[in-house]
């Protein structure tokens, strides 16, 4: 089976943590994540930026992420969908790794992304780490 699509990296556009905020209207962990893709004009490079926004409740914290991977087409018909799903699907497990990286600087208790289907992955909510 022959590669599609070619990760060629990622940047982090946005970073924010903050610790010890006023979430006294929420209840329980939220996680709202949103994804946007571009194609090149030439049709050759893409991109996909997923943006995560995840509170934690509990230890009144949140993270905010913006990250941008950029990905080179080979010989792909449907460039978006192609993109969409299977450039998500790459970038994701970097966004993951960088929130729990973050949160684990000043705690115990990691945020934890969850894990995706592509395709549906909006249905998941937040997960907190104990030790």
């Amino acid at each position: 089976m022959e590669a599609i699509l070619k990760f060629t990296g990622y940047k982090i556009v946005n970073l924010e943590y903050s610790r010890d905020i006023d979430l006294l209207d929420k209840d329980e962990n939220e996680l709202e994540v949103g994804v946007g893709t571009a194609i090149s004009d030439d049709g050759e490079q893409g991109q996909v930026k997923i943006s995560v926004t995840a509170l934690d409740v509990e230890n009144k914290r949140t993270v905010k992420a913006e990250v941008l991977g950029s990905f080179d087409f080979i010989d792909v018909e449907d460039k978006e969908r192609t993109l969409a799903v299977n450039g998500t699907a790459i970038l994701y497990p970097y966004v993951r790794a960088i929130i729990s990286t973050i949160t684990t600087q000043d705690s115990l208790n990691a945020i934890i992304l969850p894990t995706v289907n592509t395709l549906n992955f909006l249905k998941n909510e937040v997960v907190t780490s104990e030790e």
